[in-house]
This record gives structure tokens, sequence and C-alpha cells, in this order.
């Protein structure tokens, strides 16, 4: 039992798990993929001590669902949910009950209080819909469990979760790669041309959020081992070029100011200066060398920007829109969907989607919910920067790069998936205060 257990527990059991799922999504088997997921999920969650390798399983799935439109479909998502639900469960019940197994307290729980009442009062009146309050109410509750768990059961979970986002990052490659080559494209244009949208469910917007993730992990384990600091460095520029390649502006941009200003200060604290000198003077003359052949293909990429420009993407429509709903349901908003009055400039026109973090606050749960809610960022960043040292304090950076993502897109507030991610960045910065506490 304890061998297996060890697997479980191993990290290269979740880059074995993703790799199958991952075959299994090219083969558009994605909703097998999810019976794998689960199901590696539930025998972490019946035989280990540590959940953290089962909570990172949903934080990836979504780039795995390519047919989840498929209703015959539908009963295989069903069976890893509730596979997955019921054992977390057990596991919760069986950790609670022993008596040997410390149990921290957790500066959260009041919180996630304040945002749960917060985004379950949107629309109260006039567009109260008890099927949205439901699935709100079921969203907070996975938060607040997911962050319990991490608290209470995770073990040696700030590397964990490091390297997990860096297998992710490994992921999104692997699979930007298979899904330019089935639409017929050859491999060596694969990532020079703007013809990816979504993976899986995800857009390439939370593409780049995951690899932003990854490209910062790169620089904290960098800064941990310096040993080998100039090694995590080639993996940060590789992720951050692959940033640039999945074309999406917002996440470009925050993520090649956190790169350069991290660049800058690994190089300040580096052992290797001469070395990470070298790899910054290879880099821009394998640029320049590339820029200037004939016909170049890095041209691509730059007109891509450069079509893109500071286009609003609909937002010149979408966010009037918006201030307008609120300005006439200033108290408790119009909740998240909007069935009678379509949201323009949205894949999904029955769900408000601000792309704005404030406005959709302020959209969906008017200033009552706003008020609440600014309780819980208030006591999150509290707890984030309360006590951190040295290059804990990653995780500050981390999610004020998410919240900056979030002023032009709607990820950090409206998708479940980030959200956990965020989660288990405030949960880490929490235990890691724990951890400095007690070793003073």
């Amino acid at each position: 039992m304890n061998r297996i257990r060890k697997i479980f527990e191993s990290i290269w059991s979740v880059v074995a798990i993703i790799g199958v799922a991952m075959i299994l999504w090219a083969c558009n088997l994605g909703h097998v993929a999810m019976l794998v997921m689960s199901g590696y999920g539930v025998g972490v969650f019946l035989v280990s001590r540590d959940p953290k390798n089962a909570l990172f399983m949903p934080l990836t799935a979504a780039f795995f669902l390519n047919d989840f439109k498929d209703k015959s479909h539908y009963l295989f998502y069903g069976i890893a949910i509730v596979m997955y639900v019921l054992t977390a469960v057990y596991f919760l019940i069986k950790m609670y009950l022993k008596p040997n197994i410390k149990r921290t307290e957790g500066n959260m729980y009041v919180a996630h209080l304040f945002y749960t009442v917060g985004v379950c009062i949107g629309g109260l009146v006039g567009f109260f819909d008890l099927t949205v309050m439901v699935l709100v109410l079921l969203f907070c509750v996975v938060i607040y469990f997911y962050y319990f768990m991490i608290i209470n059961y995770a073990t040696n979970f700030k590397n964990a979760f490091r390297y997990f986002f860096i297998i992710v990052g490994v992921q999104l490659f692997v699979q930007i790669i298979i899904l330019h080559i089935k639409q017929g494209g050859a491999l060596l244009d694969a990532l020079l041309y703007k013809n990816i949208i979504e993976i899986g469910v995800q857009n390439i917007n939370v593409a780049s959020i995951y690899l932003f993730f990854a490209m910062s992990s790169m620089f904290w384990l960098a800064l941990d081992h310096k040993k080998y600091d100039y090694i995590f460095m080639l993996g940060a520029v590789a992720f951050e070029t692959l940033i640039i390649l999945i074309y999406s502006r917002i996440g470009t941009l925050i993520s090649s100011i956190a790169f350069v200003g991290l660049w800058v200060y690994l190089f300040v604290k580096s052992n290797h200066k001469k070395i990470l000198l070298l790899i910054f003077v290879v880099l821009v003359a394998v640029f320049v060398t590339l820029l200037l052949l004939p016909n170049s293909r890095v041209f691509g990429v730059i007109k891509s920007y450069v079509d893109a420009g500071f286009s609003a993407n609909g937002r010149e429509e979408l966010w009037p829109w918006c201030l307008e709903k609120f300005k006439a349901n200033p108290i408790f908003g119009i909740g998240f969907v909007s069935p009678n009055d379509p949201v323009p400039s949205v894949t999904t026109p029955n769900v408000v989607l601000a792309h704005n973090t404030l406005l959709q606050y302020m959209t969906s749960v008017g200033i009552i919910g706003l008020a609440l809610v600014s309780v819980y960022y208030v006591m999150k960043y509290r707890v984030v920067i309360k006590g951190l040292k040295g290059t804990d304090k990653f995780c500050l950076l981390i999610l004020l790069g998410v919240e900056l993502i979030g002023i032009f897109d709607q990820s950090p507030t409206m998708d479940i998936f980030m959200t956990l991610c965020c989660t288990g960045f405030i949960a880490l910065a929490e235990t890691m205060y724990k951890s400095n506490k007690t070793n003073l």
C-alpha cells in the first residue's frame, strides 16, 4: 500500500496522467480523458493523505474538453464529476476524523463568506434566477473546500504547484502544435500564425495566464536554486515566447513586463552573470537574424500584433452596455445572466461577461455585492502580503498579474478554473507565512 501511495503522491504520476489525457484529447476522446483524470483523482483521495495531485486535475481539465457540445458524452462527464466529488468528500471525512492530523485554522474563511454572499445576491431584485443562484453558490462552495483541503492537508505544496504549472505549460505547447497540424498546417508554421482561438473549451487568454504561471514558476525556481538558475531562465524564455506566439495581447503585455523585470532581478541576484549575459546576447542575435532573413516568418508574428493594434474587440459596445445596466440597477445589479437583453460582443450573449473585473461586479452584483466582494479582496491581499519573505513574494506578483489581466478579460472573475488557481496561490502564501513564522 505504501508503494501505491507513493506513486499517487509523485508529481511524475501527474505528468503521466496529463500525457494520457493529451493523447485521448488528440484522438477526439476528451470525454474519456475526463474519466481518466477523475479516476486518478479518485485514487489519490482513496489511498493518500495528501490530496494535492488530485486537486491539480480540475485546473487543467478544461483544456481537454474538445467534445463538450456533444450531448452523448454528458454521461461521461457526469460520472467523472460524481466519482471525483464523492471520493473528495470521503477524503475530507476520513482526514477530519483522524485525531493525529493537525487542522490549520486558515484566515480566509470569513473572506469567503463575504464573497459568497456578495455574488449570490446579484440580481436579487428584479432579476432573480434560482438556477443561477444555486450554480453560483456551488461555485463558491467548491472554492471554499479547495482552499480548506490545501491549507489543511497538502504537503510540500510550494514545489508541487510550481512544477505543475510548468507541466501544464509544456502540455499547452504540445496541444497548440497538434491543433495546428490537425487543421492542415505545416509543423514549421505551427507557432507563427494566429489560427488557434481555443484549446478545449478555454480561449487563448486563459491559456496565456497559465503560461504566465509557468513562466513565473521558472523564475521562482531559478531564484530558489541558484546553482541552476540559467537553466530555469531558458525555460522562462521558452514560456514567454509561447505566450507571444498565441497572440493574447493583454497576456503578452503583462507577462512581458513581468519577464523583463524578473530577468533584471535574476541577473542582479545570480552567480552566473556571464552565462545569463551570453544567453541574452544569443537570443538577441537569433531574433535579429530571423528578422533579416528573406521572407522572414517572424514578420507574420509582428504583423498579427500590428493588425490587432489597440482595437477593443467589441468592448466599445460591451462596456457602455454594462454601465447602462449598472446605472439602471445599482443596488443588486442584474446577476450573471441576461436572458431578455443579449450581451453585445460576446460568444455567449445570455451570460454577462464584462471583460473587466470591476465592471463585472458592478453590473452583476451592484453596489452592495461589490462592497461585500471588496472585503474578500482586501483580506486576500492582506493574507498574501503578510509576512512573506524572499521569493515567497512571487505569490503576490502572480496574483497582481492576474488582476491586471482582469482589466480586459473576464477570466479572473468568471472562470472557475482560474479562480481555483488563484485560490491555490492564496493558500500557498498563507502556508508559507506560517512556515516562515514557525522557523523563526
